[in-house]
């Protein structure tokens, strides 16, 4: 069964270690953002753009490939 953007988020920052608090931190994306993201409940996310933009930032800071993430969403 393939793992959805958002759970693959979510299980490496845990892997690291990491809360949504330390993330919104590192990247300057509001917490709720990244729990947005990781629920992948896209309607309370401010925009397409900026999805992509949170994508990239989250997925570099947790050494996932940003730009295959982000291509999957697209």
């Amino acid at each position: 069964m393939a793992t959805g953007i958002g759970e693959r988020l979510r299980e490496a920052r845990r892997a690291r270690g990491l809360d949504l608090e330390e993330v919104a931190e590192r990247t300057k994306i509001r917490s709720r953002y990244l729990r947005a993201l990781e629920d992948e409940d896209w309607d309370l996310l401010p925009g397409a753009t900026y999805v992509r933009g949170f994508l990239h930032a989250y997925a570099e800071l947790l050494g996932l490939d940003a730009e295959a993430v982000v291509e999957e969403y697209r």
